[in-house]
């Protein structure tokens, strides 16, 4: 591992106990073992270093999410969709930390970052915004999704795939299982195609 790996790995676990205001990076320097200008030399600033670690957490969870749904490629629709929540039920269940780190920074966002934070956010949610309109579409392009506005089915899928995340914050792994099952059951019947 390099240093700079180093330095992110044990910031991100810093960052998830601390958050960002309750992390001094005399606490991430002395964990690696280096001096503060040296974390300066690979990130110019603590803003920069928790920025990066933010974009790969967001990345982390895309590339989960997207191989989720490329592993159900030759599933119908209602299969690919459902991939798409269990991916990233997948990837916060197997990445604690990155989730912990997450739901930090979107929920208690540093002032200083909140824009920046956002924007990073929204780059990387029409990445899979992209990827859920096309199989919606297609859902009702084949009649297993009622015709009903893009948008608003999206939003749906949206929400719902925001509301499981707060429930994985809530629940044990397997209630959260049973929670998931149920509840797509419930969203598939309110969108399916007659």
């Amino acid at each position: 591992m390099t240093t700079r790996d180093k330095i992110k790995a044990v910031a991100l676990t810093q960052f998830a106990k601390g958050g960002y205001e309750g992390t001094p990076l005399s606490a991430i320097t002395k964990e690696v073992g280096v001096t503060t200008p040296a974390v300066y030399a690979f990130f110019g600033s603590k803003e920069d270093l928790f920025l990066s670690i933010f974009e790969d957490v967001l990345s982390n969870h895309y590339h989960s999410v997207k191989s989720a749904i490329e592993q159900a490629q030759d599933g119908t629709v209602e299969e690919r969709l459902y991939q798409i929540l269990r991916g990233a039920f997948t990837y916060h269940v197997c990445q604690e930390e990155e989730k912990i780190f997450y739901k930090r920074a979107m929920m208690f966002p540093p002032a200083s970052l909140e824009d920046k934070l956002k924007e990073r956010f929204g780059a990387t949610e029409e990445m899979l915004t992209q990827e859920i309109r096309a199989l919606l579409a297609e859902g009702i392009a084949a009649g297993v999704i009622a015709d009903r506005p893009l948008d608003d089915l999206l939003d749906g899928f949206l929400c719902l795939m925001d509301g499981l995340f707060l429930q994985l914050l809530y629940y044990d792994e397997s209630k959260f299982e049973h929670k998931l099952q149920n509840i797509w059951k419930l969203f598939w019947s309110g969108i399916a195609g007659s």
